[in-house]
């Protein structure tokens, strides 16, 4: 019988392609203290998400959040515990299993209200 060999690659030897930014991404006020954040990602391989908000649009110390991706083409994310009547902005960016980051999403913004 003769000797069958099975090579697997290593995670570490894919190479995967730089994502793409993400597509309509929106921001919508739920209530007082809470923004709904949308998007629809044209990425096949994306591992995670990273979300970054502030006051100013400048992103100088931004409070950033990661949100694990989902089997579907979008997603969804509720930030909560912000106060009310103040204008958040909003990016985000896809992170592929390579640890390559596709661009910033332009920027959104809400005011829970």
């Amino acid at each position: 019988m003769p000797d069958i060999t099975i090579k697997h690659k290593m995670q570490s030897d894919v190479k995967y392609p730089e994502p793409s930014p993400l597509n309509t991404f929106s921001a919508t006020a739920l209530s007082s203290s809470s923004i709904q954040l949308g998007w629809v990602d044209p990425n096949l391989a994306t591992l995670t998400y990273e979300i970054q908000y502030d006051f100013t649009g400048l992103f100088p110390s931004p409070t950033t959040i990661t949100v694990a991706a989902t089997p579907d083409s979008g997603g969804t994310n509720t930030i909560t515990g912000l106060q009310n009547n103040t204008t958040y902005h909003f990016r985000i960016r896809a992170k592929n299993p390579g640890n390559t980051y596709s661009d910033w999403v332009t920027t959104v913004e809400s005011t829970p209200m």
